[in-house]
């Protein structure tokens, strides 16, 4: 009868919980809210999308064999106002250029060139160093839309520049936002 007795009484004592918590239950408004972005790019068919070469792009591509890489990543302004990094396309393109030539040797930048294609600001420059004892060859593109911008990197071999020089061009020329 004990048994019994402390068994109801778990129960009405778990019941009586139980109704409290629900009472307790939030009130709060909620906003649906949309995320991620969407841009276009036109890749070349020999390159296959991979995750190895950047943990912060958000599309990746390369063939090893021919040697051919490009990855984009992207940066909503908003972010890097929240974080007091609030600047212009140039400043942006400069701080990432200094940022990524510190521990190249043989670093060797071209002048950078300003455009428009598809409604968006780009900044672009020829980059050549070393990595190791391998001579690379990169093109950087910042692009600038009204609420991101947007890092490019296409880069193979320096001997290969010629053999794909235009289809990074091609690549970087064909980046849209939809």
């Amino acid at each position: 009868m004990l048994i019994l007795f402390i068994m109801k009484s778990i129960k009405l004592f778990t019941l009586s919980i139980l109704l409290t918590f629900s009472a307790l239950e939030s009130t709060a408004q909620f906003t649906k809210k949309t995320f991620g972005h969407v841009f276009s790019l036109d890749v070349p068919d020999y390159m296959t999308k991979t995750v190895d070469l950047n943990s912060s792009a958000t599309a990746q591509y390369q063939n090893a064999k021919k040697e051919t890489y490009l990855i984009l990543i992207e940066d909503s302004k908003e972010e890097l106002e929240l974080a007091d990094m609030k600047m212009n396309k140039k400043d942006f393109f400069d701080d990432f250029i200094k940022d990524y030539s510190t521990d190249m040797i043989d670093f060797k930048i071209e002048p950078s060139i300003e455009f428009t294609k598809n409604g968006l600001n780009f900044i672009q420059s020829e980059l050549t160093f070393k990595s190791g004892e391998v001579d690379i060859y990169m093109i950087v593109t910042v692009i600038e839309s009204n609420t991101y911008y947007y890092k490019l990197l296409t880069w193979t071999l320096k001997s290969y520049k010629n053999n794909y020089k235009k289809d990074f061009e091609k690549i970087i020329n064909s980046f849209s936002e939809n």
